[in-house]
C-alpha cells in the first residue's frame, strides 16, 4: 500500500520543495497537493510525474482562508481510504490582515483555522492506531507569547498577526495531541527558517532581497535560521517523515537550520511555558485549560456562530474545545441520573463536567449573543449525562 501524504500549499515555496524532496526519498509514495490554484497545482503535477513516472500524485482544489472551500475538498478527499501524512506548508505573512467571507481576520483563517477544520473533517483518514499518522504544522521562530492574547486569539486588534496564529499553532499542536494520540494521530510543529519564497517576498520585492544577500550569507554564519531556499526549509520535514511519529515529544518544536557553509541540520526548541493570564503551563496534562479559555473567549469573534448563522459557522464554536461535544440549543433535556461518577478525558469529575462546567462554558461562549437580544436559557434537571 503507497504512504500517502497531502500537502497544502504544494504549488510553490516550502510545500513544493517539501514534495520534490519526499518523491526523491520515496518515488512510491502518492501525494495529494492540495493547492487554491489549479492551473499552478497542474503545471507542478505534470513536472513532479515527469521525473518520478512511478509515483502517484493527485491534485485536491482547497482554499483555507474559505470554510466552504474547505468543506467542499474534505468531501472530496473521504472518497481515499487513509492519509499517513499531513503537512500544512499553506500560510500567509502579513502585517496588512484584513476580514475573509466567513467573517475571520484573514491571518488567522489561513494559518490556523482554516486548516484545523479540515483536519477534523479529515479525521476518519488520519485517525486509525494500528498505522499511525503524521501531522506536521509549519509555525516559526517568530511564534511569539508576547504578540498573543487570548482576549483577541484572531488578533484583530494586533499588529502582528502573524506570530500571533503561529502561536496559536504551537498551543493547537499540542492540545491535538493530548486529544488524539490515543486514536494513533500525533502532531508536530516545525520551522523552515527564513526562506525565499512566495511569503517572504511579500515582506520585500526580490531585488531587495537580492542586494541584502551578501549580508545574510554573512549572518548565516552566526544565525543559523536563514535557511534561504525552500530545499533548505524542508530538512525538518523530511527528517520527520523518516521518524515514527508516537516516538517524538510533542512538546519540542523541530527546527530547519543551515550553517554559514551551507549544510542542513535540525535543530529543536522546547515549548518552555505556555501563558495564560497569570497562569504558567508547562506541562502536558494541563493543556485542557488552553482549549477551554479558547472556547469561552469572544466567540463574536467568529461572528454570528449561533441562532440564525450559516451551518459552517458552528465549527468556529467547538475551536479549540476540539469538537468533543455537540454544541445544543440552551434546553438540555434529556436527564439519566447515575451514582457512578468516573474521570472524564478532560481529568474531571463526569457529573460535575457534563451537569455544570460545559454548560458553563457554553453560555460563557455565547455571552455575547445574550447581552445582545433576550434570551431564555433552561437547563433541566436532574441532569445529563453525555
Amino acid at each position: 500500500m503507497r504512504k500517502v501524504v497531502l500537502i497544502t500549499g504544494a504549488s510553490s515555496g516550502i510545500g513544493l520543495a517539501l514534495c520534490k524532496r519526499l518523491l526523491a526519498e520515496d518515488d512510491e509514495l502518492h501525494l495529494c497537493l492540495a493547492c487554491r490554484n489549479r492551473n499552478k497545482a497542474e503545471a507542478v503535477h505534470a513536472t513532479l510525474l515527469a521525473s518520478h513516472p512511478t509515483a502517484e500524485v493527485t491534485i485536491v482544489q482547497v482554499d483555507v482562508s474559505n470554510l466552504q472551500s474547505v468543506f467542499r475538498a474534505s468531501k472530496e478527499l473521504k472518497q481515499r481510504k487513509v492519509i499517513h501524512m499531513f503537512s500544512t506548508a499553506e500560510g500567509l505573512l502579513t502585517q496588512g490582515d484584513k476580514i475573509t467571507a466567513d467573517g475571520l481576520q484573514e491571518v488567522f483563517e489561513t494559518n490556523v483555522f482554516g486548516h484545523f477544520i479540515l483536519i477534523r473533517e479529515l479525521e476518519p483518514l488520519l485517525c486509525h492506531s494500528d498505522s499511525p499518522s503524521q501531522l506536521i504544522w509549519t509555525s516559526s521562530r517568530n511564534a511569539r507569547k508576547s504578540n498573543f492574547s487570548l482576549e483577541d486569539f484572531q488578533h484583530s486588534k494586533g499588529k502582528e498577526p502573524y506570530s500571533s496564529s503561529k502561536y496559536a499553532t504551537d498551543l493547537l499542536s499540542v492540545a491535538l495531541n493530548r486529544n488524539f494520540n490515543q486514536q494513533g494521530l500525533y502532531s508536530n510543529v516545525v520551522c523552515p527558517g527564513t526562506a525565499l519564497t512566495n511569503l517572504t517576498y511579500g515582506i520585500l520585492p526580490p531585488f531587495i532581497w537580492t542586494l541584502l544577500m551578501p549580508a545574510i550569507l554573512l549572518l548565516r554564519f552566526f544565525a543559523n535560521a536563514f535557511t534561504l531556499t525552500p530545499y533548505n526549509g524542508t530538512e525538518a520535514l523530511v527528517w520527520l517523515f523518516h521518524q515514527k511519529p508516537e516516538s517524538l515529544n510533542p512538546l519540542i518544536k523541530y527546527l530547519s537550520a543551515t550553517t554559514g557553509f551551507g549544510r542542513n541540520y535540525i535543530m529543536t526548541q522546547k515549548f518552555y511555558s505556555i501563558t495564560v493570564g497569570e497562569h504558567i503551563l508547562s506541562d502536558f496534562s494541563t493543556i485542557k485549560f488552553v482549549e477551554v479559555c479558547f472556547m469561552a473567549q469572544d466567540m463574536a469573534g467568529f461572528g454570528e456562530c449561533l441562532m440564525g448563522s450559516p451551518p459552517h459557522c458552528a465549527c468556529c464554536c467547538f475551536f479549540f474545545g476540539i469538537l468533543r461535544k455537540v454544541i445544543r440549543v440552551f434546553s438540555i433535556a434529556e436527564e439519566p441520573l447515575t451514582r457512578d461518577d468516573k474521570i472524564t478525558a478532560d481529568e474531571l469529575q463526569e457529573v460535575f463536567e457534563t451537569n455544570v462546567f460545559d454548560h458553563f462554558i457554553l453560555y460563557r461562549g455565547c455571552m455575547s449573543k445574550f447581552q445582545s437580544q433576550t434570551a431564555c436559557i433552561h437547563i433541566s434537571a436532574p441532569s445529563l449525562i453525555s
